[in-house]
């Protein structure tokens, strides 16, 4: 009998060490799977943060592009008046001349691309006085946007196209007279 006591709590033991052996295989598969799955979340939101911040940063480029054109577009439907629109060379470079009158006065104001940024420079002037004449640089334009490159080219007396280029991308704008004026060239 008790052998056959010995040889029970024998066996119980060994199922006990098996039993354990198995649980702790169990707690290291389940400790391995929440390792994978942690590292799975961890790789989706790296990559994910990436590609929403290149989203984003395209979209903020987009929409100063977008910007710009608008505020060239409207000042030049503002001042679409009879000889009140050019395109003049103004610090090596084409600029829009917006020429309009307040109470006798005579002033200009340009828009035009210097340092990096689109500028906007307004200053009393007579009717036939240069930027350069009334002792202004192109650094003196305050400074609207950030931009690429604004290009000015009239097209014809009465359609002028404007283009910004910012890295590979250009955008265009055909801006027209409808007054009995027309674009002059300075």
């Amino acid at each position: 009998m008790s052998d056959t006591w010995l040889a029970a709590i024998l066996w119980e033991q060994e199922g006990l060490i098996t039993m354990k052996r198995k649980f702790e295989t169990d707690i290291l598969f389940l400790l391995f799977a929440v390792l994978i799955f942690l590292s799975s979340v961890f790789l989706v939101l790296t990559y994910g943060t990436g590609a929403y911040g290149a989203v984003k940063k395209l979209s903020a480029e987009n929409a100063n592009d977008k910007l710009i054109l608008s505020l060239v577009s409207t000042k030049i439907r503002q001042a679409d008046e009879k000889d009140a629109l050019s395109v003049i060379s103004f610090g090596g470079q084409n600029a829009i001349c917006i020429k309009e009158e307040y109470d006798g006065f005579f002033y200009q104001t340009l828009i035009y691309e210097y340092g990096g940024y689109v500028r906007e420079l307004f200053f009393e002037s007579s009717q036939s006085e240069t930027p350069e004449e009334a002792g202004f640089l192109p650094a003196d334009g305050q400074e609207l946007f950030s931009s690429g490159t604004l290009n000015l080219k009239l097209v014809s007396p009465k359609l002028l196209l404007i283009e910004l280029q910012e890295n590979n991308t250009i955008r265009r704008l055909y801006a027209g007279q409808k007054s009995e004026g027309q674009w002059s060239d300075g």
